[in-house]
């Protein structure tokens, strides 16, 4: 079961607290996306900070988009297999997320395990993608430092010609879900209570 917790960030400190229960933590976090997407101009990505860490006990942390996040198979996110995070996610697939929703101030926090998912359903994804973000996917081998901008660009325009039509998916393209163990929830707010949620 996933646990979850709420507070309230309070500007003017309140040592109070009461606790409340929520059976749905994961309805709640759609709940906070939709109503941050109403508040969005233009295009509302689902942008997080995941946080792994390497063989040494080293933490790293780099920003990505849930894809897809439900009740059913939890957070859904792709990265390229010559990344550091798909080694380090091989080593320890226990993972913290934290979303920052700007428009209503809130943040989530969600600790949990990741999971890759098969080629079959990779490629689902991959199909949707559009055509420039397969390209630039294609352009980088995500591993040591970027040569130039303008090689990059030349790359993509060379698969852009030799790819006329639909673009395979390359082997380098994997998902990963990201099944939350215990949820924690902020919001600011000017004066009230801190509240604490548990699922």
């Amino acid at each position: 079961m996933v646990q979850l917790l709420f507070f309230s960030l309070c500007i003017l400190p309140i040592s109070l607290f009461c606790t409340i229960k929520n059976e749905n933590p994961i309805k709640q976090v759609k709940t906070w996306f939709k109503e941050e997407k109403e508040k969005t101009e233009g295009r509302f990505f689902q942008f997080a900070t995941l946080a792994t860490t390497s063989t040494d006990g080293q933490p790293h942390t780099r920003m990505i988009e849930m894809v897809r996040f439900n009740s059913k198979q939890g957070g859904l996110f792709f990265t390229h297999k010559n990344s550091a995070k798909v080694g380090q996610l091989s080593y320890n697939p226990k993972v913290a997320l934290n979303i920052w929703l700007p428009k209503t101030l809130r943040q989530i926090s969600m600790e949990g395990v990741t999971k890759e998912i098969s080629s079959n359903e990779s490629e689902k994804f991959w199909r949707q993608m559009p055509r420039f973000m397969q390209l630039t996917f294609l352009a980088s081998n995500h591993s040591g430092e970027i040569e130039s901008l303008d090689i990059l660009q030349r790359k993509k325009e060379k698969f852009s010609e030799l790819y006329k039509n639909e673009i395979p998916m390359p082997d380098t393209f994997i998902g990963y879900r990201f099944i939350p163990e215990k949820i924690i929830f902020f919001t600011v707010q000017t004066r009230d209570f801190p509240i604490k949620q548990i699922a």
